[in-house]
């Protein structure tokens, strides 16, 4: 995959976590059993670490800056944590989506 393709992935799965995280959040008084909502962000997380993983071993095959890679880096380990927060998720806050805003 080009960096291209991976930066225009990585964008589009953030902006999916985004609203996914923020429609499970709001929909929690509804006390269904499944959770849709959830389920995609958590498939979404998943898809992003990969995502992620890609964009490290392509920033270090065209020896990119290092602020780069490391920034590469910190983002998977930042969505990895992700996928462990929204699975213990109990729907009070927007984890998911504030997890977003932090990335690099």
């Amino acid at each position: 995959m080009e960096l291209e393709e991976i930066t225009d992935l990585e964008r589009r799965l953030v902006k999916s976590i985004k609203r996914s995280c923020l429609l499970c959040h709001a929909r929690r008084a509804f006390h269904r059993s499944k959770n849709p909502e959830k389920e995609i962000v958590q498939a979404s997380l998943s898809a992003l670490a990969e995502i992620y993983e890609n964009k490290f071993n392509a920033l270090r095959r065209k020896n990119s800056t290092p602020e780069k890679i490391q920034a590469a880096l910190a983002n998977k380990r930042l969505v990895l944590d992700a996928i462990d927060t929204c699975r213990a998720c109990d729907m009070q806050v927007d984890r998911g989506n504030r997890a977003m805003s932090e990335l690099k």
